[in-house]
Formats: structure tokens, C-alpha cells, sequence
């Protein structure tokens, strides 16, 4: 369709003193009993954001900011996932442990070195999340303790395909809690440690 086959919506002028919507003081948008869709990022709306394995993490913590994220995808040759990086990969121990030991700069690292990598990812099938709720969500993430959770599909030849994913700063922020984690992640390799038994 060409760009004048589309036709001129009506429109006003604003009138004067008109509100804005706003939550009422101790009302939420969203509660542990709604449906989880309501906090999920769906690809079919929102185009995931990716990165290529050979970039270096310098680049890809660029992207997250300018995009307002946390996480990529990672594709490699064929455009398939291969992994997922986060800005708690990035930033935390391995690119440094990867430095000292390879004697390598922040520039040298890819992403491919510090991904958590296709057969380590998890996720949640669309058929769970139609009947879920947000509570459902946080309780999942808390046993898998990660911060992100994919959600998967299938296409109409019966192949897996990556449509969606929750977030526990989306999640907390939706439910009025600012920027509280909902996951807990180490900062630190004892704390890691402990974490990992």
C-alpha cells in the first residue's frame, strides 16, 4: 500500500484543562494475580534486539543502553539464536577474569566469550503463559534465578521459535516496586559461589 492510499485520521485541537490519565495513589496496573502476557515483551509487537556472537561486549553494552535494555539475543551465522547476553555479563566477573588470564582488553572480549550460551538458556512455552499469571513469572525466575525468562512457540511448520520474554525489572516496575529486582543476581565471585553451591 503506497503512502496515499492511507487516509487523514479526524483530529482536533486539545481543550483546555484536559488530564492526563493516572493511576490512583495505591492502585497498580498490574498485581501478582495478573496475566502474565501483561508484563511480557512480545516479539510479534516489539522486534527483539540482537547481536552478532563476533561483536565485541563493548558494542553490545552500547546497544543495550541506546535501546534501553538489559539483554540481547545472540545470532550467529544462519541468524539463529545462539545465546543470550545481558548487561550482568558484561559487567560482571568473566570479562575481567578473560583480561587478566588472556591478557585481553574490554575490546578484545566478544560476545561469544561470555554468553550464557543456546543449551543453558531457558524458557517457557506460550501454551504455559496464555494461563499464567504475573506471580507464576516471578516464581519461575526465582527458582532459575536469572532476570530474564524467553518464551517460546511454535511456527506453522512445527519448529520452535523464539516470540516473547519477561524481564524482572519490567515485571517490578510494572507492579510499581521501581527498580527492586525480583531475582537477587551475585555481584561477586564468592557471592557467585555461594549462589552456585
Amino acid at each position: 500500500m503506497s503512502q496515499q492510499d492511507y487516509a487523514v485520521l479526524s483530529f482536533s485541537s486539545l481543550e483546555a484543562g484536559t488530564p492526563y490519565f493516572l493511576v490512583e495513589p495505591g492502585e497498580r496496573l498490574i498485581r501478582e494475580d495478573s496475566p502474565a502476557l501483561k508484563v511480557m515483551t512480545d516479539f510479534h509487537h516489539i522486534p527483539p534486539v540482537t547481536i552478532d556472537e563476533d561483536a565485541n561486549i563493548e558494542y553490545a553494552l552500547k546497544k543495550m543502553k541506546l535501546a534501553g535494555i538489559r539483554l540481547l539475543l545472540v545470532t550467529g551465522e544462519d541468524d539463529g539464536i545462539v545465546g543470550i547476553i545481558s548487561s550482568f555479563d558484561i559487567l560482571g566477573e568473566k570479562p575481567v577474569k578473560l583480561a587478566q588470564e588472556d591478557k585481553l582488553s574490554h575490546a578484545q572480549i566478544s560476545v561469544k566469550m561470555v554468553m550464557l550460551p543456546q543449551s543453558e538458556v531457558k524458557s517457557v512455552r506460550m501454551l504455559s503463559v496464555k494461563d499464567a499469571e504475573v506471580g507464576h513469572i516471578i516464581q519461575t525466575l526465582k527458582s532459575l534465578e536469572r532476570q530474564h525468562l524467553l518464551v517460546t512457540d511454535e511456527d506453522d511448520k512445527g519448529r520452535q521459535v523464539v516470540c516473547g520474554l519477561f524481564s524482572s525489572s519490567q515485571i517490578s516496575r510494572q507492579l510499581g516496586r521501581g527498580e527492586d529486582p525480583i531475582v537477587n543476581m551475585p555481584h561477586s565471585l564468592a557471592e557467585m559461589k555461594q549462589v552456585l553451591g
